[in-house]
């Protein structure tokens, strides 16, 4: 039936993830001596590829995001890469992309900060959790927009300080939510809550409201 013309053609799609083993790109600097003084010069490698052999950036991003977005243990995501890629990655350079991507948040951070503070509203609440046998809390202070997270051994007071968003327990602020003991009272008329609401004050210190 080869030399016998199609009558029709039925078309059946298969859709599938392309094989993903990592692709190796080689870089080479070049070492040239000058024929006047003899003094040698090697031209510098590219950005992020300082070392002879490392791990590209897109790699970097995919263990932690599925580390950090996911929260899949270090070695279950060097398990998933493992599978992916055909490629074993160590957990301690799991580690060092999240320290390394760390350290270029700062910018970000900052900005995060200076729009709650500047927040007529923020929501402010903590969660605790135990990691390696210890207890933690993970405390949040948000807006509709912005929302920042921050690991810390203590609850209340001292934990929700570490944020860097609500006034000092000396400031006057009105705190309203379910009355619990962990944020201080700034005022004798101000609740103790688990979810408190800031309203910073337009001229000079705010005033305590009723609790709702």
């Amino acid at each position: 039936m080869t030399g016998v013309a199609a009558a029709g053609v039925l078309k059946h799609q298969v859709f599938d993830l392309p094989p993903t083993p990592l692709v190796v790109t080689e870089h080479q600097m070049e070492s040239k001596g000058c024929p006047q003084c003899g003094v040698v010069t090697r031209a510098p490698p590219p950005p992020g590829a300082g070392q002879p052999t490392q791990y590209g950036p897109r790699l970097a991003a995919l263990a932690i995001y599925l580390h950090s977005a996911h929260f899949i243990p270090l070695q279950r995501t060097a398990d998933v890469i493992a599978q992916l890629t055909g490629r074993r990655v160590s957990e301690g350079w799991i580690e060092t992309c999240h320290a390394r991507l760390s350290a270029t948040l700062e910018p970000f951070l900052s900005a995060v900060t200076a729009g709650l503070r500047a927040a007529k509203v923020v929501c402010c609440d903590e969660t605790g959790f135990r990691f390696a046998a210890r207890r933690f809390w993970l405390h949040v202070c948000c807006t509709g927009a912005l929302t920042l997270l921050l690991c810390h051994r203590r609850r209340g007071a001292e934990g929700i300080a570490a944020l860097g968003i609500l006034p000092t327990p000396k400031s006057r602020c009105t705190t309203t939510g379910r009355p619990t003991s962990p944020f201080p009272a700034s005022t004798p008329s101000a609740t103790n809550t688990m979810s408190a609401n800031w309203r910073p004050p337009a001229n000079g210190p705010a005033r305590p409201g009723p609790p709702k």
